[in-house]
């Protein structure tokens, strides 16, 4: 059933958050757009969107400058621009 909703794979390696000059919290973005995706919550993955960013200490999706650096040292060769758009597009709106 799980394998029915796309959802980004990005095991919270944070390779790709080491390099961000905008230091955005890539992964807990990740994670919470996937509570969207898989559960339909979105009010659930607005809070872990807020908490995995700002509360952490951490930039928000639209904060991307697509340089590009994350996707370099992605081993899941992820498209991390164009999914961190989609997730500011969701839990930001």
């Amino acid at each position: 059933m799980y394998a029915s909703f796309p959802k980004i794979p990005c095991t919270s390696c944070a390779y790709c958050m080491k390099g961000c000059p905008k230091q955005i919290g890539i992964h807990g973005i990740f994670q919470a757009y996937n509570l969207y995706t898989m559960y339909h919550d979105l009010s659930g993955a607005r809070h872990k969107y807020q908490w995995n960013t700002e509360g952490r200490g951490f930039a928000k999706a639209s904060a991307c400058i697509r340089c590009g650096k994350c996707e370099q040292v992605c081993p899941q060769h992820i498209h991390i621009r164009d999914e961190l758009a989609r997730a500011a597009e969701a839990l930001e709106g």
